[in-house]
C-alpha cells in the first residue's frame, strides 16, 4: 500500500491528544515489523515515513531527539524512495528531511537543507501547491543562512524574499486566504525558530 503523505501533514499543527501520538508510534513500529518481515521495502518505507511524522510531530520527549530520529528515519525511507527510482516521493520527503535538519540548527544542517529543498524544488511542477510548500520552506531557509558579508545577505533575503512571494501567488491562486498562508509560514518560523519580520 502506498501511503500519500505530504509536507502539509508533517507540519500539521493541529493539536492531538499526547497519548495517540504514544499509540501511533506503538502501530507504527508494529507495522514497521511487519513490512520488514515480509521484506517489502515499499511498504517499510511508507511507515518509515508515517513514523518519521509521528515523531517530529510529538510534542513529548526531547524535541532535539525527535527531530534526529525523525531525520534518520526519513533517510532509511529515501534508501527506497530515491531521487533516480521516485522523483515524486522523493521530492515529498525531502522539505521534510529539511525540516529536521533546519530545526538542529547549525551551520552545516542548514546548507544540508537547503541544498534538499533546491532539489526538490526543481522536481515540483511549478505552480503546484506541492511546489509552492518546498519553495517556501527554501525562503525560511534561505533566511537562516548563516552569512559571510552585507552584500551576500542581502541576496540571500531577496531569494527568500522572491520564493516566498512565488509560494504566496501559489496559495493566493489556490483561494488559500492570506491568514492561513500567514498562519503556515509562522508555524514554520515558529519550528525554526526564525525571527519574524515586524
Amino acid at each position: 500500500m502506498h501511503l500519500a503523505w505530504e509536507l502539509g501533514t508533517f507540519l500539521s499543527a493541529e493539536a492531538r491528544p499526547l497519548g495517540d501520538y504514544a499509540r501511533g508510534r506503538v502501530l507504527l513500529e508494529r507495522s514497521l515489523t511487519l513490512a520488514r518481515t515480509s521484506r517489502n521495502r515499499r511498504a517499510e518505507a511508507d511507515v518509515l515515513i508515517n513514523l518519521a511524522s509521528n515523531i517530529y510531530n510529538n510534542p513529548r520527549g526531547d524535541l532535539i531527539d525527535n527531530k534526529l530520529e525523525a531525520q534518520v528515519l526519513l533517510k532509511q525511507a529515501q534508501s527506497y524512495y530515491t531521487q533516480r527510482r521516485a522523483p515524486e516521493t522523493w521530492a515529498k520527503c525531502a522539505p521534510s528531511e529539511a525540516l529536521c535538519l533546519l530545526f538542529l540548527d547549525n551551520a552545516q544542517n542548514t546548507a544540508d537543507a537547503v541544498d534538499l529543498l533546491e532539489k526538490a524544488r526543481k522536481l515540483r511542477v511549478p505552480g503546484s501547491t506541492d511546489w509552492a510548500y518546498t519553495a517556501m520552506t527554501l525562503g525560511l531557509a534561505y533566511r537562516k543562512l548563516p552569512i559571510a558579508t552585507v552584500g551576500e545577505h542581502k541576496h540571500l533575503l531577496r531569494r527568500a524574499a522572491r520564493l516566498l512571494d512565488g509560494a504566496a501567488t501559489v496559495f493566493e491562486f489556490n483561494h488559500m486566504t492570506d491568514h492561513v498562508l500567514k498562519s503556515r509560514i509562522k508555524a514554520v518560523e515558529t519550528r525554526l525558530q526564525i525571527p519574524t519580520r515586524a
